[in-house]
């Protein structure tokens, strides 16, 4: 048998009902919210992977307002759209109103670690990206004038990324700078450098030319304009990161360090 349903009860019943709908409103705007910034940032990564394969295929070759431009229209038009019918259904974006009581509070606390979660492997991945690029203009740089201050902020932060976590999380982060696309890339910028250049045989005193690993022109032109964002991203780049005798290289290399 029910007990009885006194006034104060029915009152505290809807009370925590109200609270109920409350909170679960708001995660759904929260999620929907975290989802289409989510999406807009998945569309415009995606745009910026196949942002130089599309220029050389319209241009015939990578021009900057389509390799950096594209990703920046894919991500505006992909948020804009997507927050017009998010607003349309649930107003996620909309200013809250009335006052805010404590549960409320805490539970938007916890609840925006998930943007905040978002943003901040956002901000890694780019971080780390950059970082990289850095790493290899350094390396083409290498015996010229002092490094800016910029790039050797940026190689500074990766440093510190790098040592805070670890390596699979970063190649999930930031796939196109993965040691091994990164070893290759520095490979293209320095392999026209001194280090790269005839060598003299000590038996015979002639001049030994060393090989140069990847003959993509297409390629060396991106180094020796210093595009190395355009350089990893360019569909060649991984044509010649699967070639086997650059695999072997590298091999060599990561085992020599």
């Amino acid at each position: 048998m029910m007990p009885d349903l006194t006034l104060s009860s029915a009152a505290l019943l809807i009370f925590l009902i109200c609270i109920g709908f409350v909170l679960i409103r708001g995660i759904v705007r929260l999620v929907i919210g975290v989802a289409v910034i989510a999406a807009a940032a998945w569309v415009a990564f995606q745009a910026w992977t196949i942002a130089p394969d599309l220029s050389i295929r319209l241009l015939d070759k990578p021009v900057d307002w389509i390799t950096t431009g594209l990703p920046v229209a894919a991500f505006v038009v992909t948020f804009a759209v997507l927050r017009l019918i998010a607003n349309f259904f649930t107003r996620p974006f909309g200013t809250p109103s009335g006052s805010r009581g404590p549960v409320k509070l805490i539970a938007v606390g916890l609840f925006t670690l998930i943007p905040t979660s978002l943003l901040w492997a956002i901000g890694v991945a780019v971080i780390h990206h950059f970082g990289s690029v850095a790493e290899i203009q350094a390396a083409f740089d290498a015996g010229k004038e002092k490094e800016s201050t910029i790039a050797a902020t940026a190689r500074q932060w990766k440093d510190v990324i790098v040592s805070l976590l670890p390596e699979e999380w970063l190649m999930k982060l930031d796939p196109l700078t993965d040691p091994n696309r990164l070893s290759l890339a520095k490979l293209i910028a320095t392999q026209q450098k001194d280090e790269l250049k005839p060598a003299i045989d000590p038996a015979t005193g002639e001049v030994i030319p060393r090989a140069i690993i990847v003959e993509e022109p297409e390629l060396q032109n991106l180094a020796q304009e210093g595009r190395f964002d355009v350089l990893l991203r360019h569909p060649l780049f991984q044509k010649a990161l699967d070639d086997p005798k650059v695999q072997r290289v590298l091999k060599e290399r990561r085992t020599a360090h």
